[in-house]
């Protein structure tokens, strides 16, 4: 047995000496350089494509059998302008001889330095990844009855650019870092990805990383990642991805989770930070989701939720979602929230179909507390209103920041309040001090700066960012409030006019019952000014005596002429002169 054993570790020992002896003699007497016309027609019959290698092939002996290979370039279809499809700086693949006996390729590595791949869509649709070669066999269906293995695989300082001349689309991947070890073709294997993203339709910029144990399947141009987890950003993703038709058309479908995440962080990082976005915590979901290489064909169904938002100033919590997208269209319907110690329940389209997001979007407001509610949107607003309000809105607007956004609002809405105020008038003031001074006397009635109201409603009509409204209605103790008028959201301004209606019930304002007062509001939304026409009410005061006047008269049987008279003495009265 043991000159078994000795016999045996010497015929073991002339066999490796014997491999090293024709590794040498291979890598002295035959030159690599002689397989590039193999290389290069092997290439052109499967792909169609002219293959430049510029340097020189050399072998690699320790630890394996390989060969280097230094700059190559991938040509294009002849149909493109652009001449380059793909080009490495350098690569090395190394493979293990004693498996190849058994029909297997086994390597311990390849290493790919420097990859550039240039991705085109032309505007008429054809595209430069379709490989029209005249072999006869499937380079995949040889590498699948062969067998592959490979210990690892290296991908460093690789980029991809991809560019659709139809939607006018370019993303751009850079510092591209692959590392995947124990690929087998026929079972899943572990791989990790990082790059540097960027691209503009829409502007995106940032870092991405993702593991995941894939299976590639070169028979049915499939690719599957299982356990995938995924960073963009300071966004996490888990869940699982398939692609099909790899080769041809890609197709994606899918199951992720989203992972608690601060978007306002995520939009700054990804060069999107949104100004008139002020917070957005604790997103979180789940979407399942298919697409192609077009935006019109992601479809995408899920369900999200965020702890708190506030955009525009204006806060809402407990957000619910549920998410739909279409031919390039993101519904959210139904939307729930918390909003100012009431609810908003609503729903929203974004077109993404432009180069600007459409969005449109119907809401309504429930019992909301309004006071706290002005005071986030009113940008320290002179006038607000305070009460427990029900709104409904139907908006359409669009824009790549606020102003654009304000500028472009258009649709119609209802404001319904109740037990509430205008705060920044005093109406009954306003009448009483107006009145005073017309007889030369001085105001008793002190100045609450605010018009408190049982119900107050109005429609709205926005045009570009301007609401305009001709049914204002608000009811207090001693008055009856009509308004009308418009204010300007983009510049901040407003131009309106009240009709106060004193009642019967008016204490000291009983000189003014019966009469239209005309206040208007005019200027900046910020400090606007806010006046009784002075010379109508003295109009309406004398018209309202001249009708005393004519009443009594007629009682006595008087004519015109001798009321005529009169309109003289009754207006210097009016004027106590």
């Amino acid at each position: 047995m043991k000159r078994f054993f000795k016999y045996t570790g010497i015929a073991l020992g002339l066999l490796v000496l014997l491999a090293i002896v024709l590794l040498v003699c291979l890598a002295t007497f035959v030159n690599p350089n002689q397989l590039k016309s193999y290389i290069i027609n092997k290439i052109h019959l499967a792909t169609g494509r002219e293959l430049t290698i510029d340097g020189d092939l050399s072998w690699t002996l320790f630890p394996s059998l390989g060969v280097k290979v230094g700059h190559m370039v991938l040509s294009n279809p002849a149909s493109f302008k652009q001449p380059t499809f793909a080009e490495i700086e350098s690569a090395t693949v190394s493979v293990k001889l004693f498996p190849l006996l058994h029909r297997q390729i086994e390597s311990d590595g390849v290493e790919m330095k420097g990859m550039k791949l240039y991705l085109i869509r032309q505007a008429n649709g054809q595209t430069n990844w379709q490989m029209g070669g005249t072999s006869t066999t499937s380079s995949s269906t040889a590498a699948a009855a062969f067998g592959l293995a490979v210990s690892n695989v290296t991908v460093s300082n690789a980029a991809i650019t991809w560019q659709d001349e139809q939607s006018k689309q370019f993303f751009a991947i850079n510092q591209f870092e692959l590392h995947a070890k124990d690929i087998h073709l026929s079972q899943p294997f572990p791989i990790k990805i990082s790059f540097q993203m960027s691209g503009k339709n829409p502007t995106v910029a940032t870092p991405v990383t993702l593991s995941s144990d894939i299976t590639l399947d070169f028979v049915h141009q499939a690719l599957s990642f299982a356990d995938l987890t995924a960073q963009v950003a300071n966004m996490k993703l888990a869940g699982k991805v398939d692609v099909t038709q790899l080769s041809n058309q890609p197709h994606t479908t899918g199951h992720l989770q989203v992972l608690p995440f601060d978007v306002k962080e995520w939009l700054r990082a990804t060069g999107q930070d949104a100004a008139t976005l002020q917070v957005l915590k604790e997103l979180k979901g789940e979407v399942d989701f298919s697409a192609g290489t077009t935006l019109q064909s992601v479809r995408l169904q899920g369900d999200m939720k965020v702890d708190d938002v506030r955009a525009s100033n204006i806060q809402l919590s407990d957000v619910n979602v549920h998410t739909q997208m279409t031919n390039g269209v993101l519904a959210l319907s139904p939307i729930t929230a918390a909003f100012y110690q009431g609810t908003l329940q609503g729903q929203a389209k974004v077109d993404l179909n432009q180069a600007v997001p459409q969005l449109r979007l119907q809401a309504t407001l429930a019992n909301v507390q309004m006071e706290a509610l002005m005071k986030d949107m009113g940008k320290q607003a002179k006038l607000t209103l305070s009460g427990t309000g029900n709104i409904d809105l139907q908006v359409t607007t669009s824009g790549a920041n606020g102003n654009a956004v304000m500028k472009n609002l258009n649709g119609t809405g209802h404001v319904s309040l109740k037990d509430g105020a205008i705060k920044g008038i005093d109406i009954p003031y306003l009448l009483d001090h107006a009145s005073s001074m017309i007889k030369h006397q001085t105001s008793t009635r002190s100045n609450t700066h605010q018009t408190p109201f049982g119900a107050l409603t109005a429609s709205l009509n926005i045009r570009n960012g301007v609401i305009f409204n001709d049914d204002l209605f608000f009811d207090t103790p001693v008055t009856d409030t009509k308004g009308h008028g418009q204010i300007d959201l983009v510049q901040q301004q407003i131009k309106y006019q009240l009709e106060t209606t004193v009642k019967g019930d008016g204490s000291n304002l009983q000189n003014l019952y019966g009469l239209t007062i005309p206040i208007s509001i005019t200027g900046k939304l910020s400090d606007p000014l806010i006046q009784v026409d002075a010379s109508e009410v003295v109009k309406q005061m004398a018209k309202q005596r001249l009708e005393e006047v004519k009443s009594k008269l007629q009682d006595r049987g008087v004519i015109g002429p001798g009321l005529r008279l009169r309109r003289r003495e009754i207006l210097n009265n009016l004027l106590n002169r």
